[in-house]
């Protein structure tokens, strides 16, 4: 006889297992005295963090950039001295077989090495040259320092010359001993002044060796697109390095085309006028003009009218314009150029706020804003196409 067929009404439906729950959970739960739950197992559906979360977030990130502020300084330091010496590291990790640590030590060592030796040699030139004019400038006659046009001169203005150098001994005389305080308090701070240079070489230690890591963890963690946080990381390392190496490098040539030309002219320490030079050439807008136009009027003062004009030339096409206008973008990179006018901007609201760390960080600040309104312009472009394709109408 033939077995009759099943119908599905006949078959009895199985029930749903019970969820499995890891002994973890289940312990958690009973030690608590309550029933076993699996609630806090259940996935959670994928998505933005709760905002709560966030929030939470955003609290720790202050708190941990207040804790870190009082170090801010060798954090930028740093930074920008990773940036700049990238290609050094990533020439010695080919070299050392991609051994990235010993790298980045290496790497770390010879920017060390390099800052100590050119902060140490200026430093070194600026207190023997003061030292001199302080000497030459106390001489009991007024004729050897500003000769006879210098003297008709003063005659013309009604002032005396005696009268004159007396007060120039006097300011001297208080300078020297503000320079004195001032060594004395930089001795005072030494421990902050260490614990400065320490944190910066550490942090471009780090940053040689980590960055590509954290440029991957901003782009889980921004709520941005990855793209734009990697271009916006692209943008910090780019402008930092181009801020440091065209500040920096530019300072120096401009330093050492003084120099030469001072002493091509005769004008006497032409080291220590050369240093100054360098020194002004952060001062936004004027730059090193605050040295040379002086020097080439005090010399025209003494009669020396043909060394006065070169200084002057030499000061405006050599000093000044080679220096920015073929030396800086050949450091800079035509890639990260800045407006001049928001450059301008950072560059006085960076000193304005941050003294002379103020020339690196407010450039840096204001490239990053202008790359995030560049992202927003493309894609509000992008966003304008794809909905029509009519052009705006012309500006006039």
């Amino acid at each position: 006889m033939a077995q009759s067929e099943r119908r599905p009404s006949d078959v009895t439906p199985i029930p749903d297992p019970e969820p499995s729950v890891p002994p973890s959970s289940l312990r958690f739960s009973t030690e608590l005295g309550g029933r076993p739950s699996t609630e806090s197992i259940i996935p959670k559906p994928k998505g933005h963090p709760s905002l709560g979360l966030s929030v939470l977030a955003l609290i720790a990130a202050v708190g941990a950039a207040y804790i870190a502020h009082p170090l801010w300084m060798g954090l930028a330091i740093g930074t920008v001295m990773a940036f700049t010496s990238d290609p050094l590291y990533k020439w010695l990790g080919r070299v050392l077989g991609q051994r990235r640590a010993l790298a980045a030590l290496l790497t770390t060592i010879t920017g060390g090495i390099a800052s100590i030796a050119v902060i140490g040699t200026v430093t070194y030139i600026a207190i023997s040259e003061i030292v001199d004019l302080v000497v030459r400038f106390r001489v009991p006659s007024a004729h050897e320092i500003l000769g006879e046009r210098g003297l008709r001169l003063l005659e013309r203005a009604h002032l005396s010359p005696d009268s004159l150098i007396e007060q120039l001994n006097t300011a001297l005389v208080s300078f020297s001993e503000r320079a004195a305080g001032g060594v004395a308090s930089i001795l005072s701070t030494t421990t902050s002044l260490m614990l400065t240079v320490v944190i910066a070489f550490f942090t471009m230690y780090y940053v040689l060796l980590e960055w590509p890591a954290l440029v991957r963890r901003l782009q889980r963690l921004m709520p941005l697109d990855p793209r734009h946080t990697r271009a916006l990381a692209n943008e910090f390392r780019n402008v930092g390095r181009s801020a440091f190496v065209g500040t920096m490098g530019t300072a120096l040539v401009q330093g050492g085309f003084a120099a030469i030309g001072f002493a091509v002219a005769g004008v006497s320490q032409p080291l220590l006028w050369g240093t100054i030079t360098m020194l002004a050439s952060f001062l936004p807008v004027i730059g090193t003009a605050a040295v040379w136009v002086p020097v080439s009027i005090v010399t025209f003062a003494t009669g020396r009218s043909g060394a006065a004009i070169f200084i002057f030339f030499w000061g405006l096409l050599i000093t000044t314009a080679v220096a920015d206008y073929v030396v800086r973008p050949r450091l800079v990179g035509s890639h990260t150029q800045v407006h001049p006018l928001p450059l301008l901007i950072s560059l006085l609201g960076g000193v304005e706020m941050l003294g002379l760390m103020g020339v690196l960080v407010g450039p840096i600040f204001m490239a990053l804003c202008l790359a995030v309104l560049r992202i927003y312009e493309v894609e509000r472009m992008r966003d304008g196409d794809s909905a029509t394709s009519t052009p705006p109408p012309a500006v006039e």
